[in-house]
Formats: structure tokens, C-alpha cells, sequence
């Protein structure tokens, strides 16, 4: 699921809060941990999930490795993240998880927690969660594709664990024409979309996406349901790229069949749930362009509808997978009317959806991770004053309120109240904590007031910037990991500015600083101020 929600209408939710995601799934401005030291620090430990996880640091855990001669098992999160906690809710908190870690060194790597950030330079990991099996010497064998559940995770650690097999000998293998059941397993668990763009380019992640379903038993269906998922939503979001422009035709006629073996079974559709959940209007415009009326579209929604509702009732359907199961509707809607008012029967099923996830989610762990979706398909229903009623008594309840603030100033800000948006947007960043949250919060308040402008604006910049660089180079990795991408951000929204002479004082007095980074990070600081001048 990539993640997540792990990847909530990924282009709409990014705009409702702040994100987890590379692709920034859920942003507000709705959106990636460990040390040298993976202890968390206290206001951190709440949010640590109750599983046996390594109680050193990072390096500790990999000696460990190397010694008891296992693997490692190490999730990436943050603590305000919904992708994050919808995995500690059901996967991480359950006693299978913690019988399955007997035979790993897991480790829990909080993004805000000392070099967290370095660390995610060192794995590749650019969006929380991530989630990895690795060996005693860091070669990675699996990265897990979005949300899974506890079954899901059990089968591709057995795929991994006996034959130490990952991701990449899978491909070689398949390469090779010598595919084995346990092959098929890991590449139809793994994160397609997190792959290196150097080494795997778009065409070759198409191209060997294909080679695995055509090579793919027909008695793997569950595998082969979630490899058709990955290719469709490779599909879907490469429309615009002109290299995949004549595969993507190609492929167009058989898109059927690989929507067939998603829906062949509740078990499959259970497999791709995540795709079901979020492409819906995405496969609708791929196959049907402005065609509502087609018999096959109307067909296709019947049978997506019928999945969508034994994704409800499945055994292990959390209250975040029955609330994102409502997200097909409102996409074949819009589908067949971009714009007109969402009918009363679909709003008032949307509401009592939220609100009957406001209601189930009891423990933290639910609740952050499905109150901000919840909000998400008010505003999309225009029911912008619950919206706002949920987010204020989440806010009033919750230990990360700066994340139901930031979801707060998007709505009024959707809305065209932009004093109420930037008067929220500066409580959230105010109210952060966490070195890496921190920087984000801070550059979300950084991009929402550039973008906004006004005659105060410059003065609040300056200060709003004079916060992040002093956060930024009082950190080993204030400019590594996602904080690099935070400190791009800002870099863009204050460019603008960069003949200021206040500004250019303040940046010239940041820089100065750089120098006392480690040589990663002073590097990146150096790089960042130059592109200034």
C-alpha cells in the first residue's frame, strides 16, 4: 500500500495535512529517526509501540546482528505520522509481531531522535514509515510496500528469513528465468516506488513489473493481485511521462485482466486493498477517459463497490481500512461529475463514516492514525464546520496537537480565511517538538506564508527563518535526511527574498555556522546558502 493510507488520494490528502510520505500523502501544509541512539526521549516514549524493540543504538543493534547471526527488522516512523500508527496499531502492538521478532534484532528508529536523520541518508529512507529487513552488514533484502497487516507481514518474512532472499536476487532471478514461489512473494510485497531512480528508471520498473506477472503461477493469486496493483499504479501515476507513453498504450487493452485478478476473490481484493481504496477514479480517467455512460465503467463500479465492501467486513479490517473503504465512492462520483454538489445520501454517509471512526478509535495509536483521514472525506464533502469540530477536539486531546493545527489552518485556508490560516499555521509551528519535526513544522509555516504574501510577510520570514537555520545548524543532521528536503523548501519560498539586506544578513550569518557540522551536513549547509547568494 505505500505506504500507508499510505498514500490517501495522494494528491488530494497531500493538500489537507502535514505528510509522511516522499509523495507527502497526508500534508497540511498531511507526511519521515534513531541515534546514534534509539532511545526515545520521554514525551517520545508514549508513542514507542509495545513490542520488543532494541533498547540500544542503532549501530548497537547491527553488532547484535552480527553476533546472534540474524537479521533486522527496522521500521522508520515518527510519532504524529497516521501511516506510522496505523502500523503500531495493527501490526506492531499484536503478540504475533513480537513472536515473529524472536528471530530479528528489531529496531524502532524515531525520526526526531539524535542523527535520526543521517540514518535515513544511510537506508535510502525518504518517508515515514519505512519499514526494512536488512543483514548484519546493512545490505537491504526487502522494503515493505505501504501498509500490511499482520498475515501479510508474516508471509514475507518466511519468503525472506530461511533463504535470506530480498529484492534484489529476486530480480536477478527473474531475470534469469528462474523464479521461485519465494521470489514472487518479496517482489510483490516490495516498495516499487521507493526504488532507486538512477538504477531503476521508470521503463525498467514497467518492464520488469510485467516480466513478474507473466512469469507469476496462476495458483499465486494473491501474490498476482498485488503485483497487478503495483503495475496499475505505476500506470496511473506515469500518465505524463513521455518514456512510458507507448508501453502505457500497449497495456491499456489488458488492464482488464490485471483488474481481474484483483477482484478475482475477497482475498485478493484484501491483497490490494490499498490500490482498491485510492485508484479508483485514477483507473476510471485511464480507461474511460470522459465516458460515465460506457457499460464497462458501470460494470467495473459495481465490482469495485463489491470489493470495497468485503474489504469492510474482513477479519482483519482495522478502522482506518473501513473508513478509507468509503474513498471509491466519492472518486467514481467525481469521476462522472467533476464538479457538481456531492449528493445528500453520499454526504450523510461520509459523515456518519467519520464519525463512527471517531467513535472506534479508541487507543492513541488509532486515533492518530485515522482522525486526520476522517477530516480529509469531510472536506471532500464540503462538511467543513464537522471538519472543523473534529480537528478542534483532537487537537485539545492529543500530545501532537501542532499536527490537528496544521490540518486546521488548511481547512480555513481552503476556505479563503487566511488570517484564521496563518494564525493556526504559526500555533502549529510554535507548538512542535522534536528536532525533525521541528524543522518541518517550521518550514510549513515558512512555505504557507510566502505563498499567501502581504506587507507584514517579510518581517515574519525573516523571523520564521531565523528559527529553522538556527535549529538547522545546531544539528548534526539538520541538513541530511528529510531535513534536506525541509531546508530545499525553504530555500524556494525564500529565494524571492534573497536581495533583502536583512535577509541576506541572516543568511550570511547561518552559513558562518556551517562550519562546525560534520562533514555531511556541513557540506549540505555550505550548498544551501550558496544557492542563495
Amino acid at each position: 500500500m505505500r505506504r500507508a493510507f499510505f498514500a490517501l488520494s495522494l494528491s488530494l490528502l497531500a493538500a489537507v495535512l502535514p505528510g509522511c510520505r516522499k509523495t507527502e500523502p497526508p500534508s497540511g501544509g498531511a507526511e519521515p529517526k534513531a541515534s546514534a541512539s534509539s532511545t526515545l526521549a520521554p514525551k517520545e516514549a508514549s508513542h514507542r509501540p509495545g513490542a520488543p524493540w532494541f533498547q540500544g543504538s542503532t549501530e548497537q543493534a547491527f553488532d547484535a546482528a552480527k553476533s546472534e547471526k540474524k537479521l533486522l527488522f527496522l521500521a522508520w516512523s515518527a510519532v504524529w505520522c497516521p501511516p506510522c500508527n496505523e502500523l503500531k496499531a495493527d501490526v506492531f502492538t499484536k503478540p504475533r509481531f513480537a513472536e515473529m521478532m524472536r528471530d530479528f534484532i528489531p529496531v524502532y528508529l524515531d525520526g526526531d531522535t539524535e542523527e535520526a536523520q543521517a540514518w535515513g541518508d544511510k537506508l535510502n529512507a525518504t518517508g515515514y514509515p519505512t519499514v526494512l529487513i536488512l543483514t548484519p552488514e546493512g545490505d537491504e533484502l526487502i522494503r515493505f510496500s505501504g501498509g500490511f497487516g499482520i498475515g501479510e507481514l508474516d508471509r514475507a518474512i518466511d519468503a525472506v528469513k530461511g533463504s535470506r532472499r530480498g529484492f534484489g536476487k529476486a530480480v536477478q532471478r527473474l531475470e534469469a528465468g528462474e523464479l521461485a514461489a519465494e521470489d514472487i512473494r518479496i517482489l510483490a510485497q516490495s516498495d516499487w516506488e521507493d526504488l532507486p531512480e538512477a538504477e531503476w528508471p521508470p521503463l525498467r520498473r514497467f518492464s520488469t513489473l510485467q516480466k513478474a506477472l507473466e512469469r507469476c503461477p496462476a495458483e499465486l493469486r494473491v501474490d498476482r493481485a498485488m503485483l497487478s496493483a503495483h503495475l496499475l499504479t505505476f500506470v496511473v501515476t506515469g500518465r505524463e511521462n513521455e518514456a512510458l507513453a507507448k508501453p502505457l498504450a500497449d497495456l491499456a487493452g489488458k488492464a482488464g485482466a490485471h483488474l481481474d485478478a484483483i477482484l478475482a476473490s475477497p482475498e485478493t481484493a484484501w491483497a490490494a486493498r490499498a490500490f482498491l481504496y485510492f485508484r479508483a477514479g485514477d483507473m476510471a480517467t485511464f480507461l474511460f477517459k470522459d465516458r460515465p455512460e460506457d457499460p464497462k465503467y458501470k460494470e467495473l463500479k459495481k465490482r469495485w463497490f463489491d470489493a470495497a465492501a468485503t474489504i469492510r467486513g474482513h477479519r482483519e479490517a482495522s478502522v482506518g481500512v473501513k473508513l478509507w473503504s468509503m474513498i471509491p465512492a466519492l472518486d467514481f462520483f467525481r469521476f462522472e461529475d467533476p464538479s457538481g454538489p456531492i449528493p445528500d445520501a453520499m454526504k450523510a454517509e461520509i459523515e456518519s463514516a467519520a464519525a463512527l471512526a471517531d467513535k472506534d478509535a479508541k487507543s492513541s495509536f488509532e486515533r492518530h492514525a485515522v482522525i486526520s483521514g476522517a477530516v480529509y472525506l469531510l472536506r471532500r464533502v464540503m462538511a467543513h464546520d464537522k471538519a472543523r469540530a473534529m480537528l478542534l477536539a483532537e487537537a485539545a486531546r492529543s500530545d501532537t496537537p501542532y499536527y490537528y493545527y496544521s490540518g486546521l489552518s488548511a481547512l480555513e485556508n481552503e476556505l479563503g480565511r487566511t488570517a484564521e490560516a496563518r494564525a493556526w499555521s504559526e500555533k502549529a509551528r510554535k507548538n512542535a517538538t522534536g528536532r525533525a519535526t521541528r524543522m518541518q513544522w517550521i518550514a510549513n509555516d515558512i512555505l504557507l506564508n510566502a505563498k499567501l504574501g502581504g506587507p507584514e510577510q517579510n518581517a515574519y520570514l525573516r523571523a520564521a527563518a531565523e528559527e529553522f537555520y538556527e535549529l538547522a545548524t545546531a544539528q548534526a543532521d539538520g541538513f541530511l535526511g528529510r531535513n534536506r528536503s525541509r531546508a530545499e523548501q525553504v530555500r524556494g519560498a525564500l529565494a524571492p527574498l534573497r536581495d533583502d539586506p536583512a535577509m541576506k544578513e541572516l543568511f550570511a550569518r547561518s552559513q558562518a555556522r556551517c562550519s562546525s557540522l560534520p562533514e555531511a551536513g556541513r557540506k549540505a549547509c555550505f550548498a544551501h546558502f550558496d544557492a542563495l547568494r
